[in-house]
């Protein structure tokens, strides 16, 4: 018998091929990628839509600078803001991501997740930054059902009980939110930060270039922090008097992240459809040139991916890319977030109370995103197995 979870997990690895088409394929198609590679592969190339050399040495490793060359090349038309509609959908995007991302680590730093392929989010995280995230995210998915205790699968056994499966030290949790400002924040804000007025083209090319790294440098913030704080860190071996202490300990913790993680994934969606909807609502107050690239047909809906159309500057190609690795990899998350919230309220509630959640999901996603709806999800599900005492499950809190 086919079950939701594995519906999902078919779902996920057909997702993970559908957004490598439809980012990949369509950026050859439209010329994207040729235009990238003509300017990487000229030593004389100027940076896009400037006179400034495109820089392309950063670590003297040729198939690494090579790499990095094309990232900057793809990544600088979206800053730049010469491509207003790209650089709003960039925002939002990479906010949710960042969003995401989090969650991501902190299923990664599940004690049932140790040493799984799961755990290994700086690879996954490297591959979502060089191939996509509409690829890395569905198969990293797939596989965190098929393997992980956490995902508490009703059919899967486990000699934890559903709660320990998902208890993490409380120290990577402390920890985590200034590995996120140090490893991602500072560094998106560098990368963005218009050059000359704060610093050289090319200065501004290497923050680029390290921003290209944020998976790694979350992981190593999060290495050093734990070691130099960890006389003030709660021990590893800590005894509880409960396992109810306990999970409420790591709860309060969790509360803290997803909190974070939260407000970044809400305030980005509302700010950033804000900018596109209010051109429509209040046009005299914007210049023809923003209303027209904010308009939110042309900032998020994305083109047909077999369509044939040429691009007509790099931050079109771009954009072209963004939209459809933001919605494939989006989904994806959302319905991981979904099979891990219903596994945890298996047998709990009627389908009643399932139309019920269904209905907050949509709300949250058109409220606050996807990745606000796939934050409250799990954390939801933290809430549930984590904060159970055996009472009874009030339905109208689901989430």
């Amino acid at each position: 018998m086919l079950t939701f979870s594995g519906i999902a997990k078919v779902l996920l690895l057909c997702l993970s091929a559908a957004g490598f088409y439809s980012t990949w394929s369509l950026s050859f198609r439209n010329g994207f990628f040729d235009q990238i590679m003509s300017l990487v592969e000229n030593q004389n190339s100027f940076l896009p839509g400037t006179e400034e050399p495109l820089k392309l040495q950063y670590v003297g490793i040729p198939a690494l600078d090579k790499q990095l060359a094309i990232l900057v090349t793809f990544w600088y038309p979206l800053v730049d803001g010469r491509t207003p509609e790209a650089s709003l959908h960039a925002f939002k995007f990479v906010a949710n991501f960042i969003a995401i991302w989090v969650v991501f680590v902190v299923e990664s730093y599940r004690l049932s997740n140790k040493w799984r392929v799961v755990s290994f989010t700086t690879f996954w995280g490297l591959m979502a930054q060089n191939v996509d995230f509409a690829t890395a995210a569905p198969l990293l998915l797939a596989l965190h059902l098929f393997t992980s205790p956490a995902s508490l699968e009703p059919s899967r056994k486990s000699p934890n009980t559903p709660a320990a499966n998902l208890v993490i030290w409380p120290g990577h949790l402390l920890v985590l939110p200034f590995s996120v400002i140090l490893g991602v924040v500072i560094p998106s804000v560098l990368a963005c930060l218009p050059a000359p007025d704060f610093f050289s083209y090319a200065t501004q090319q290497n923050f680029i270039a390290l921003w290209q790294a944020f998976p790694l440098w979350i992981t190593l913030s999060q290495l050093i922090l734990c070691a130099v704080l960890s006389p003030i860190l709660p021990a590893k071996e800590r005894s509880y008097r409960s396992a109810a202490e306990r999970n409420a300990v790591v709860l309060r913790c969790l509360r803290t992240v997803y909190f974070g993680a939260f407000a970044l994934a809400a305030l980005a969606h509302v700010a950033s459809v804000t900018l596109s909807v209010a051109p429509i609502l209040f046009p005299n107050v914007f210049v023809s040139e923003y209303r027209a690239a904010f308009h939110p047909l042309r900032a998020f809906a994305p083109v047909a991916p077999w369509t044939k159309d040429t691009i007509v500057s790099l931050g079109q190609g771009a954009l072209r890319f963004m939209q459809w690795d933001e919605i494939v990899g989006c989904t994806a998350t959302l319905i991981w977030a979904l099979v891990l919230n219903r596994n945890a309220h298996a047998g709990r509630i009627s389908p009643h109370g399932w139309f019920d959640l269904a209905l907050k999901v949509v709300g949250l996603t058109i409220l606050t995103g996807p990745a606000g709806a796939v934050i409250a999800l799990i954390w939801g599900r933290d809430e549930l197995v984590l904060g159970d005492i055996g009472d009874p499950i009030d339905e109208k809190k689901l989430l």
